[in-house]
């Protein structure tokens, strides 16, 4: 995480770890991501609010909504996407922060970043998880 203050806000870009990749234990780092690291850095981000907005910007790993995801039934219970980390975001935007590629593009016609490391043929079975500003 790097935070630059400017004149009239603070600026976070982030890489939130995520919940885990093993093939063996693919949620490895689940409950440590969503009772943990989510917990410290949305408490970061409201002391930083008490001063100046707050943008916070980079790599939360999570796909929200279902709307983030090319094919979110086959995705569901996936690292990025699972119930818990859902609702961990769920409370990022119940703070006070918002979403602005989503409240920019209601319509998902458009994804951020499509995952490399995912086993799909084609962008339709990738995963967008990436690039989140909110």
């Amino acid at each position: 995480m790097i935070t630059a203050e400017l004149e009239n806000s603070y600026l976070v870009n982030v890489y939130v770890p995520n919940s885990g990749s093993d093939r063996k234990n693919p949620l490895s780092r689940l409950s440590y991501r969503t009772e943990e690291w989510d917990v410290d850095f949305l408490n970061y981000l409201n002391i930083l609010s008490k001063n100046k907005p707050v943008i916070a910007c980079g790599d939360f790993n999570v796909a929200h909504n279902e709307i983030d995801l090319a094919n979110p039934k086959s995705n569901k219970g996936n690292a990025g996407f699972t119930d818990e980390e859902r609702d961990s975001f769920n409370k990022f935007m119940e703070s006070g922060l918002c979403d602005v590629f989503r409240e920019k593009d209601k319509h998902n016609t458009h994804y951020t970043c499509l995952l490399y490391t995912s086993d799909a043929a084609d962008e339709e079975d990738s995963v967008d998880l990436g690039g989140r500003r909110i």
